[in-house]
Formats: structure tokens, sequence, C-alpha cells
């Protein structure tokens, strides 16, 4: 996530905001995939159950940062937002014409990808259907890019891209595991290691068109897909490194781990402000992006305590210390 609000706040070198892009939004489906692992979800949940779950984790909190945005643009631009296309389109989950701002595609591509993963798990879990499953949805995903099919309604497009990562990151997560148990032990390595993929990764997509998950657009699928298994390679590695030799910045990193759901819409919202701001008053993009992570931290942290369905933390208050 931090990733994704370094890129969104622009100002970087395009080969940089291209690296970026090469594997922020996959390595974040890959994690998914590999805390899924951990969860016990398929033992726990019947499958209407599990639906219900994460349509209370995901869905509601996206229906509501959405009329958060709706209500934003209104007091904005007034009577030039068209508001019956733009609540079509926050019910479709896709960017339609006419429609005020850009949908937040990734809560439910995430919502789609995770129940798909999960129906599947419950009537099988060997690892080479789940593999056979994950080149299938790449297949499709190349097909509908290739043929430009568009948009699909609740980011169904997008998700055929999402589900081989969250699989990989699932039939990983022992591998995943060891590499951030032995952090400690082989920080170094990391480090070299993790400069090895960064390279790699920079070096496709250098040579690539930018990796848009939001409007499904990849450029060369072979170097699209190359840079983002070495860039989710770099992330992981890089942040058990330092997650491992600086102590101090595990708070912030567990912290943003916890908030992920929150910040991915709030630093949108502040950042639209900044950049209203911007056309006023003169901001680099240093400053921008300093008052935008300190200004998502206690919006966060207020929503976290008493808006937590908003979070994706269901109805139920945090209790206070």
């Amino acid at each position: 996530m931090l990733c994704v609000m370094l890129q969104h706040n622009r100002g970087l070198p395009t080969d940089v905001i291209n690296f970026l892009l090469a594997f922020h939004m996959p390595a974040f489906f890959v994690l998914s995939g590999y805390m899924l692992s951990f969860a016990s979800s398929v033992n726990r949940y019947a499958v209407k159950d599990y639906i219900l779950k994460r349509f209370i984790q995901l869905m509601i909190p996206y229906f509501l940062f959405e009329i958060v945005y709706l209500l934003s643009h209104l007091v904005y631009y007034g009577e030039g937002v068209d508001v019956v296309t733009t609540c079509c389109s926050i019910i479709a989950c896709m960017n339609l014409d006419g429609a005020c701002g850009y949908r937040a595609w990734f809560f439910p591509c995430l919502f789609i990808s995770d129940v798909a993963i999960f129906m599947l798990l419950k009537r099988c879990d060997k690892k080479y259907v789940l593999a056979a499953f994950a080149c299938a949805c790449f297949y499709v995903s190349w097909l509908i890019t290739c043929n430009n099919v568009g948009a699909l309604p609740l980011a169904l497009d997008i998700s055929f891209m999402a589900i081989p990562f969250m699989i990989a990151g699932y039939l990983g997560a022992p591998v995943l595991a060891f590499v951030k148990n032995n952090a400690r032990q082989s920080g170094w390595y990391y480090f070299f290691g993790a400069i090895i993929l960064a390279g790699v990764c920079y070096a496709c997509s250098s040579r690539n068109a930018p990796f848009l998950m939001f409007n499904n657009t990849y450029g060369h699928y072979g170097l699209s897909i190359v840079a983002a298994v070495c860039g989710c390679g770099f992330l992981f590695l890089i942040a058990s490194a330092v997650y491992s030799a600086i102590p101090k910045l595990r708070t912030l990193i567990t912290w943003c781990g916890r908030n992920t759901l929150c910040l991915y819409p709030l630093h949108c919202l502040v950042l639209n402000v900044l950049f209203a701001v911007g056309a006023i008053v003169d901001m680099s993009a240093a400053v921008r992006g300093l008052i935008m992570f300190i200004v998502c931290i206690p919006l966060a942290n207020f929503i976290t305590v008493y808006l937590p369905i908003m979070a994706g933390r269901g109805f139920k208050r945090k209790a206070r210390a």
C-alpha cells in the first residue's frame, strides 16, 4: 500500500512509476493469497457464510467510501456531477462514461477473486488443480485484453489477472513463510537478491507499457508477468529484511498492513484535496506525499475505532484501551 500511495502521489520519473506499477498490485494479491493459506477459512465456513463475511469486509466498505467520493464531488463540482450515471457506475463497480471519478476497483476485485478461490478450495485443494485454474485465468485475461472486450461488471475482467497471483501466494505460502522466518540470519543475502530481482523487474517494465490493473491493460504479457513476479519477489525480500533489521520500522509496517483497506480509499480522497489545493498553493510532490501520509494516519485510526465497518472489520466498534 505504501507503493500504491507513492505512485498515486505523482512527481516521480516515468521509469520509477512504471517500476512500481509493475508489481505493487500483483504483490498485494500474492500476499492476500499468502494470508488466506493461514486463515483456515475453508474448514471454518460454509460457502454462503464466507461470501457474506467477505461481502461485509470488502463490498460494504466499497459502497460506503464510494458514497463519500460522490458527496465530495458534489461539494467540489456541484451541478456538473451526473449523479445517476455515477450511482450506476458504483453499483456496477466499473467506470462508465459520464460518471465522476474512478471506482475503487480493488474492493470488488478482491471480493470476486477471494470467493472464487474459496469455492474452488471447498471442492478440491489439489495443488495441480489450483495451478491449472491459475493458468486458465491468465489465458482468459489475455483473451479479454487482446480482443478489447473492455471493462466488465464487478471488476471481473481484472479478477482474471488477480486470481493467479492470489493462487501463487496461496501455493507459495511455505516458501514465503520460510523466507520471512529466516530474514534475521540471511538479511544481507536478501538485500542482494532483492537488488537482482528489482533490476530484472525494472528492465522488463522499462521496455513495456505500464502494468495497469485498474483498466486491465498490461502491454506485452510475457514481459508484464516476468516483471510482476520479480517485483513481488523484490518487495517480499526487501520488506522481510527491513522488518528484521530495523525494529523501529516494524510498528509502521504492521500498522500499514492492518489498515490497508482504509488507506486505499483514504489516500485517494486526501490526494484529491491536495491536488485541488496545489492549484492555488505551490506544493512539491515530496511535501504533498508527506502531508498525505500524516493526514491518513489519524483518519485511518478514527475509522478503525469509530467506523469499523468502513475498515472491513464488521459492525462492532473496537474497544479503546
